[in-house]
């Protein structure tokens, strides 16, 4: 089978052009990651102040994104990209810059950033312990669930701390 043929019986032409969107995607997908890298390394070394973590946040998302996306139906896409991002906040929440917000209240401490990545990972799984006590779902739509949950927690608590 080639990307873009069509495994069901009902409608054999349904994606007739989905292989060729799926290699321009992938091509040019690629061809723009790597172009934001390198102008990103040109701003560097022109003297601009460039976050490597912003850098690497934005290019691992796109590299994602494009494997998602490309090679994938879309409530598996979906998934992916949902989960991935939502690892993502681990990194967020655990850095120190995010105890700097004053709602945290531990940006003067030298245990700040460890304190508030173990409340994040303690959280998620307390969470998850209660959406599998629930006992009445399938893991996928709880794994979903958990996930979904988390990373709307991680959105309000990160991105309104700093008002």
């Amino acid at each position: 089978m080639t990307w873009g043929q069509s495994t069901s019986p009902e409608s054999p032409t349904t994606l007739g052009h989905a292989g060729l969107m799926t290699k321009a995607t992938l091509v040019f997908g690629t061809i723009f990651i790597a172009y934001d890298v390198f102008a990103y390394h040109r701003l560097w070394r022109q003297g601009y102040a460039i976050s490597w973590q912003k850098v690497a946040l934005l290019t691992s998302t796109a590299i994602c994104s494009l494997w998602a996306w490309g090679f994938n139906t879309f409530g598996t896409a979906f998934m992916i990209m949902h989960l991935f991002h939502a690892v993502q906040y681990y990194g967020l929440g655990g850095s120190p810059s995010a105890t700097t917000s004053p709602a945290v209240g531990l940006a003067d401490r030298t245990w700040g950033a460890s304190a508030t990545f173990a409340g994040v990972v303690l959280l998620t799984l307390v969470c998850g312990l209660c959406v599998l006590g629930l006992g009445t779902m399938d893991a996928v739509v709880q794994v979903g669930l958990v996930v979904s949950l988390m990373h709307y927690w991680y959105n309000g608590f990160l991105w309104t701390g700093a008002k």
